[in-house]
């Protein structure tokens, strides 16, 4: 059995949910959205995960103070995106981008994706 797809197990658990982004190293690895929703065009995608990655690296640097990072929440008018922080590597810096709709059930949505990113982790490769 290969590897889940974390955007499509991720996309699964609310209908709120417009889009899922893995990154690796600030590149798009693999990305699930909503039908009828597009991906605005490379070059604004590129700065767009490269300035979230950022904002993910920043926030990492202060973990051995504070313990590890959950999750980070930039909340606009009619959408939330949450930075998930996953339990990989370092070097790669890994980051998952979660797209939600409002309204939605913050800490039910939180909950659930942390435990969808815990069983992931534990899946073994093949």
């Amino acid at each position: 059995m290969a590897k889940p797809d974390l955007c499509a197990r991720v996309m699964s658990l609310d209908r709120n949910i417009m889009g899922a982004f893995l990154l690796r190293n600030g590149t798009l690895d693999q990305w699930k959205m909503r039908k009828g929703l597009k991906l605005p065009e490379p070059e604004k995608v590129s700065t767009m995960m490269f300035q979230r990655t950022l904002v993910h690296t920043l926030l990492k640097e202060r973990e051995e103070y504070v313990g590890r990072m959950q999750y980070n929440l930039t909340s606009y008018d009619q959408v939330d995106i949450f930075h998930f922080s996953l339990e990989e590597p370092r070097d790669n810096y890994p980051l998952l981008l979660v797209t939600v709709k409002k309204p939605y059930d913050h800490e039910l949505l939180v909950a659930k994706v942390l435990r969808t990113v815990k069983g992931w982790h534990q899946t073994k490769w093949t």
